[in-house]
């Protein structure tokens, strides 16, 4: 029996985050996530994870990011409009049939990526003294929340 996929939702408290600066870009006032999506950015380039400008989305901030050559989309956001409670998610990586015709395995290589962005985004949050609460979990096929933990795995 293969072991159950990691939890690929985050929500956790922090000050650090607070927009600082006006952010003419976003789409919805009161949703934020810039300068968190710009410290993740960071943090992923020092554990050797590239990662691109965030873009707004009507939802917060997308950071586009690429791990072991595989690519992922890290959605980045506060909840509600909170200033101190965020959310992050890893979109997941989906070989489309070209893909998987001519590269063979792809889909298992992208899910070792995947794992190894989501580790690397927990190693991240774990290490920063300005962020608590941390609460891992997967979202279901109706969108409802399971299987929270204060980990990843």
């Amino acid at each position: 029996m293969a072991p159950a996929p990691l939890r690929d939702h985050v929500r956790f408290r922090s000050d650090m985050f607070a927009p600082r600066r006006a952010e003419r870009d976003e789409v919805n006032p009161g949703r934020y996530g810039r300068e968190l999506a710009e410290w993740l950015a960071a943090r992923l380039g020092e554990r050797g994870v590239a990662a691109g400008q965030p873009a707004p989305e009507d939802w917060g901030w997308l950071l586009e990011v690429v791990q072991d050559g595989e690519s992922f989309g890290v959605a980045c956001g506060n909840v509600g409009e909170s200033r101190s409670e965020w959310l992050l998610w890893v979109d997941p990586a989906r070989a489309g049939p070209i893909a998987r015709l001519l590269r063979p395995g792809a889909a298992a290589g992208g899910e070792r990526a995947r794992e190894a962005l989501i580790l690397a985004i927990d190693d991240a949050l774990g290490s920063s003294p300005g962020v608590r609460d941390i609460e891992w979990f997967r979202v279901g096929p109706r969108e409802e929340e399971l299987d929270h933990a204060p980990s990843p795995s």
